[in-house]
């Protein structure tokens, strides 16, 4: 399969600020997603303002490496209740290796506040919001670009939606894009 043969991987996802009574639409997937001013290209070289959602469950090693090499990440935060990496020929040791090359720094939400099912509470985004903005961001400005590395329950079309519009509660919208 050669890369123009590949689906996209990336889709806009909507806070849900601007939701009206009507059901909304599914988020564009990559072809159909516009530049926005900040954007000259697909992957901006500093927007503060990014978070990208990661379903690990759907997306293959090549893309999520892709996407990670691309944007930079200050911040990758798992949201995953069992942190795996065991791509092939990939493992948890050369994904931190990978991260601390790219010069991300990792984050294990759910190790760190003791989540061990994925109906959890602490899940909630209102939670995870406040954890990335005390532990994270360590301040109000913005510490992006952020990675939220999803699988399970939390990558459902209803929780990513939700966690954009609780980041983005207290300062300025953040731009989202789903993989």
């Amino acid at each position: 399969m050669t890369n123009r043969d590949r689906p996209s991987f990336l889709r806009l996802v909507s806070d849900g600020a601007s939701r009206t009574s009507t059901p909304a639409a599914a988020p564009p997937r990559l072809g159909d997603v516009y530049q926005h001013a900040w954007q000259p290209t697909l992957f901006p070289d500093f927007n503060p303002r990014l978070a990208v959602a990661i379903d690990l469950d759907t997306l293959p090693k090549e893309d999520f490496v892709e996407i990670i090499e691309r944007i930079r990440p200050r911040a990758i935060i798992d949201l995953r209740v069992i942190p795996r990496f065991d791509y092939a020929g990939f493992n948890r040791r050369v994904a931190f290796d990978f991260f601390a090359h790219v010069g991300s720094s990792y984050f294990d939400f759910t190790g760190d506040v003791g989540v061990k099912d994925d109906r959890d509470a602490k899940l909630n985004p209102a939670f995870v919001t406040d954890y990335v903005q005390t532990k994270v961001c360590r301040s109000k400005t913005a510490c992006g670009p952020l990675v939220f590395l999803l699988g399970g329950r939390e990558a459902d079309d209803e929780y990513v939606p939700l966690l954009a519009q609780h980041l983005s509660a207290d300062e300025a919208e953040w731009q989202w894009l789903r993989a």
